[in-house]
Protein backbone atom coordinates (compact mmCIF):
# COMPACT_ATOMS: atom_id res chain seq x y z
CA UNK A 1 0.00 0.00 0.00
CA UNK A 2 1.06 3.41 -0.95
CA UNK A 3 0.32 6.44 1.24
CA UNK A 4 -1.98 8.81 -0.81
CA UNK A 5 -0.82 12.23 -1.58
CA UNK A 6 -2.77 13.52 0.99
CA UNK A 7 -3.67 11.84 4.27
CA UNK A 8 -5.76 14.37 6.34
CA UNK A 9 -7.61 12.52 9.25
CA UNK A 10 -10.90 15.00 10.24
CA UNK A 11 -12.09 15.47 13.81
CA UNK A 12 -15.17 14.40 14.87
CA UNK A 13 -16.37 17.24 14.82
CA UNK A 14 -15.47 17.91 11.49
CA UNK A 15 -16.88 14.79 9.95
CA UNK A 16 -17.04 10.83 9.99
CA UNK A 17 -16.47 9.36 7.16
CA UNK A 18 -18.53 6.36 6.56
CA UNK A 19 -18.50 3.08 4.43
CA UNK A 20 -21.33 2.38 2.06
CA UNK A 21 -21.02 -1.19 0.34
CA UNK A 22 -18.43 -4.02 0.52
CA UNK A 23 -14.72 -3.58 1.62
CA UNK A 24 -13.72 -3.96 -2.09
CA UNK A 25 -15.86 -1.42 -3.48
CA UNK A 26 -15.03 0.83 -0.71
CA UNK A 27 -11.17 0.55 -1.22
CA UNK A 28 -11.92 1.23 -5.27
CA UNK A 29 -13.45 4.25 -4.50
CA UNK A 30 -10.52 5.49 -1.93
CA UNK A 31 -8.37 4.81 -4.87
CA UNK A 32 -10.56 6.53 -7.60
CA UNK A 33 -9.76 9.73 -5.64
CA UNK A 34 -6.54 9.76 -7.03
CA UNK A 35 -6.68 7.21 -9.66
CA UNK A 36 -5.20 4.61 -7.77
CA UNK A 37 -5.83 1.10 -8.06
CA UNK A 38 -6.37 -2.05 -5.39
CA UNK A 39 -6.08 -5.72 -6.71
CA UNK A 40 -4.79 -9.40 -5.24
CA UNK A 41 -1.89 -11.15 -7.02
CA UNK A 42 -1.35 -14.68 -5.98
CA UNK A 43 2.01 -15.50 -4.34
CA UNK A 44 4.92 -14.88 -3.08
CA UNK A 45 4.86 -18.19 -1.27
CA UNK A 46 1.95 -20.79 -1.18
CA UNK A 47 -0.70 -19.98 0.12
CA UNK A 48 0.13 -16.04 0.22
CA UNK A 49 -1.32 -13.26 -1.57
CA UNK A 50 -0.19 -9.97 -2.10
CA UNK A 51 -2.74 -6.70 -2.12
CA UNK A 52 -1.77 -3.65 -3.68
CA UNK A 53 -3.59 -0.07 -3.18
CA UNK A 54 -1.42 2.55 -5.20
CA UNK A 55 -0.47 4.02 -8.60
CA UNK A 56 -1.03 1.96 -11.41
CA UNK A 57 2.26 0.27 -11.67
CA UNK A 58 4.75 1.83 -13.90
CA UNK A 59 8.12 1.22 -12.27
CA UNK A 60 8.41 -2.93 -12.74
CA UNK A 61 10.61 -4.76 -15.17
CA UNK A 62 8.46 -4.95 -18.53
CA UNK A 63 7.24 -8.85 -20.06
CA UNK A 64 7.89 -10.20 -23.36
CA UNK A 65 7.16 -8.13 -26.23
CA UNK A 66 3.93 -8.32 -28.32
CA UNK A 67 5.45 -8.72 -31.66
CA UNK A 68 3.55 -7.99 -34.61
CA UNK A 69 4.31 -8.34 -38.86
CA UNK A 70 7.74 -10.02 -37.82
CA UNK A 71 7.98 -13.15 -39.66
CA UNK A 72 8.70 -16.19 -37.51
CA UNK A 73 8.70 -13.86 -34.00
CA UNK A 74 5.15 -12.97 -34.81
CA UNK A 75 2.97 -13.56 -31.74
CA UNK A 76 -0.42 -11.61 -32.13
CA UNK A 77 -3.13 -10.78 -34.62
CA UNK A 78 -5.71 -8.38 -35.17
CA UNK A 79 -3.81 -5.53 -33.90
CA UNK A 80 -5.94 -2.56 -33.66
CA UNK A 81 -4.53 0.85 -32.87
CA UNK A 82 -6.45 3.62 -31.26
CA UNK A 83 -5.27 7.50 -31.01
CA UNK A 84 -7.50 9.30 -29.45
CA UNK A 85 -6.40 13.06 -29.25
CA UNK A 86 -9.48 14.57 -27.07
CA UNK A 87 -8.72 11.78 -24.64
CA UNK A 88 -6.83 14.04 -22.33
CA UNK A 89 -8.39 16.71 -20.03
CA UNK A 90 -6.78 19.71 -18.38
CA UNK A 91 -8.66 20.89 -15.29
CA UNK A 92 -9.11 24.17 -13.71
CA UNK A 93 -11.51 25.92 -11.40
CA UNK A 94 -11.34 27.57 -7.30
CA UNK A 95 -11.67 26.02 -4.05
CA UNK A 96 -12.99 27.37 -1.30
CA UNK A 97 -10.62 25.83 1.16
CA UNK A 98 -12.51 24.37 4.09
CA UNK A 99 -10.08 25.03 6.73
CA UNK A 100 -9.28 28.61 5.88
CA UNK A 101 -12.03 29.75 4.54
CA UNK A 102 -9.87 31.24 1.49
CA UNK A 103 -10.72 30.87 -2.31
CA UNK A 104 -7.78 29.58 -4.15
CA UNK A 105 -7.10 28.57 -7.22
CA UNK A 106 -6.73 24.73 -9.15
CA UNK A 107 -5.35 23.96 -12.20
CA UNK A 108 -3.34 20.87 -13.58
CA UNK A 109 -2.34 20.82 -16.90
CA UNK A 110 -0.14 17.69 -17.02
CA UNK A 111 0.10 13.97 -15.71
CA UNK A 112 2.81 13.79 -13.43
CA UNK A 113 2.63 9.49 -13.87
CA UNK A 114 6.03 8.40 -15.10
CA UNK A 115 5.53 8.47 -19.25
CA UNK A 116 5.66 6.01 -21.46
CA UNK A 117 5.61 7.84 -24.22
CA UNK A 118 7.65 10.94 -25.64
CA UNK A 119 4.70 12.81 -27.14
CA UNK A 120 1.90 12.57 -24.63
CA UNK A 121 -1.73 13.77 -25.95
CA UNK A 122 -1.96 16.83 -23.16
CA UNK A 123 1.59 18.10 -24.84
CA UNK A 124 0.27 17.79 -28.66
CA UNK A 125 -2.68 19.56 -27.12
CA UNK A 126 -0.76 23.01 -25.72
CA UNK A 127 1.63 22.04 -29.24
CA UNK A 128 -1.43 22.51 -31.34
CA UNK A 129 -2.71 25.22 -29.16
CA UNK A 130 -6.37 23.35 -28.45
CA UNK A 131 -7.02 22.57 -25.01
CA UNK A 132 -9.33 20.62 -23.43
CA UNK A 133 -10.79 21.65 -20.02
CA UNK A 134 -12.91 20.98 -17.61
CA UNK A 135 -13.76 23.21 -15.04
CA UNK A 136 -13.45 21.73 -11.66
CA UNK A 137 -16.76 21.28 -9.36
CA UNK A 138 -16.30 19.36 -6.21
CA UNK A 139 -16.53 21.55 -3.18
CA UNK A 140 -16.03 21.31 0.61
CA UNK A 141 -12.57 19.60 0.56
CA UNK A 142 -8.94 21.60 1.89
CA UNK A 143 -7.03 22.86 -1.13
CA UNK A 144 -4.24 20.14 -0.47
CA UNK A 145 -6.68 17.17 -1.14
CA UNK A 146 -8.68 19.39 -3.64
CA UNK A 147 -5.36 19.65 -5.75
CA UNK A 148 -4.74 15.79 -4.93
CA UNK A 149 -8.10 14.96 -6.40
CA UNK A 150 -7.97 17.08 -9.22
CA UNK A 151 -4.31 15.51 -10.26
CA UNK A 152 -6.01 12.43 -10.45
CA UNK A 153 -8.42 13.12 -12.75
CA UNK A 154 -5.87 14.57 -15.06
CA UNK A 155 -3.80 11.73 -14.79
CA UNK A 156 -6.64 9.17 -15.71
CA UNK A 157 -8.30 11.26 -18.43
CA UNK A 158 -4.42 11.10 -19.93
CA UNK A 159 -3.70 7.32 -19.91
CA UNK A 160 -5.59 5.92 -22.89
CA UNK A 161 -4.03 8.56 -25.38
CA UNK A 162 -3.13 5.01 -27.38
CA UNK A 163 -5.21 1.73 -27.14
CA UNK A 164 -4.04 -1.20 -28.09
CA UNK A 165 -5.89 -4.22 -28.80
CA UNK A 166 -5.07 -7.87 -30.29
CA UNK A 167 -4.76 -11.05 -29.88
CA UNK A 168 -1.98 -12.85 -28.63
CA UNK A 169 -0.87 -16.28 -29.10
CA UNK A 170 0.47 -17.95 -26.02
CA UNK A 171 2.40 -20.96 -27.43
CA UNK A 172 4.05 -18.20 -29.88
CA UNK A 173 4.72 -16.29 -27.32
CA UNK A 174 5.90 -18.56 -24.27
CA UNK A 175 4.39 -17.13 -21.43
CA UNK A 176 0.93 -15.74 -19.92
CA UNK A 177 0.59 -11.84 -20.74
CA UNK A 178 -0.44 -10.65 -17.22
CA UNK A 179 -2.18 -7.87 -15.82
CA UNK A 180 -1.78 -4.44 -14.76
CA UNK A 181 2.04 -4.77 -15.45
CA UNK A 182 4.09 -3.31 -18.07
CA UNK A 183 4.65 -4.88 -21.84
CA UNK A 184 6.36 -3.83 -25.07
CA UNK A 185 5.17 -3.79 -28.30
CA UNK A 186 7.08 -4.02 -31.58
CA UNK A 187 6.44 -4.35 -35.18
CA UNK A 188 4.51 -1.38 -35.61
CA UNK A 189 7.12 1.81 -36.22
CA UNK A 190 8.42 3.84 -34.10
CA UNK A 191 5.16 6.19 -33.76
CA UNK A 192 3.50 3.33 -31.81
CA UNK A 193 6.15 1.05 -30.69
CA UNK A 194 7.74 0.81 -26.85
CA UNK A 195 6.20 0.34 -23.61
CA UNK A 196 2.43 -0.19 -22.57
CA UNK A 197 0.08 -0.86 -19.33
CA UNK A 198 -1.70 -3.78 -19.64
CA UNK A 199 -4.96 -2.77 -18.97
CA UNK A 200 -7.04 -5.98 -19.63
CA UNK A 201 -6.81 -9.51 -20.38
CA UNK A 202 -9.15 -11.95 -21.84
CA UNK A 203 -8.14 -16.20 -21.77
CA UNK A 204 -9.51 -18.03 -24.32
CA UNK A 205 -8.19 -21.91 -24.47
CA UNK A 206 -9.31 -24.53 -26.83
CA UNK A 207 -8.00 -27.70 -28.12
CA UNK A 208 -4.60 -26.96 -29.22
CA UNK A 209 -4.54 -23.27 -28.37
CA UNK A 210 -4.42 -20.77 -25.90
CA UNK A 211 -5.31 -16.95 -27.29
CA UNK A 212 -5.41 -13.95 -25.05
CA UNK A 213 -7.23 -10.59 -26.05
CA UNK A 214 -5.81 -7.71 -24.46
CA UNK A 215 -5.96 -4.42 -24.25
CA UNK A 216 -2.72 -2.18 -23.80
CA UNK A 217 -2.80 1.93 -23.35
CA UNK A 218 -0.62 4.45 -22.76
CA UNK A 219 -0.56 8.33 -23.09
CA UNK A 220 0.93 8.93 -26.24
CA UNK A 221 3.20 8.29 -29.66
CA UNK A 222 6.71 7.64 -29.87
CA UNK A 223 8.87 4.85 -28.19
CA UNK A 224 10.34 6.19 -25.08
CA UNK A 225 12.92 2.62 -25.25
CA UNK A 226 15.39 2.63 -28.29
CA UNK A 227 15.23 -1.26 -28.62
CA UNK A 228 12.74 -3.70 -27.70
CA UNK A 229 13.97 -7.24 -26.06
CA UNK A 230 11.94 -10.43 -27.08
Amino acid sequence: MQTPPTNITPSRNDRIPAQSGSDLAYLRELGERFDYVFFITAGPGVGQNTAYWGPRPRGRRSQGAITVDMGPFTNASGVNVQFDAQAATQLEGRIQDRRTNQIQPLRVATSDRQPLSQQSVLQLQQRQSVRRVQTYEETGHELARAQARTQGMVNRSAETGITVTGELDTLRYGDLLRLRELVTLRGMGNTHDGLYYVKNVTHRIGKGEYQQSFTITREGRNSTVSRVGR
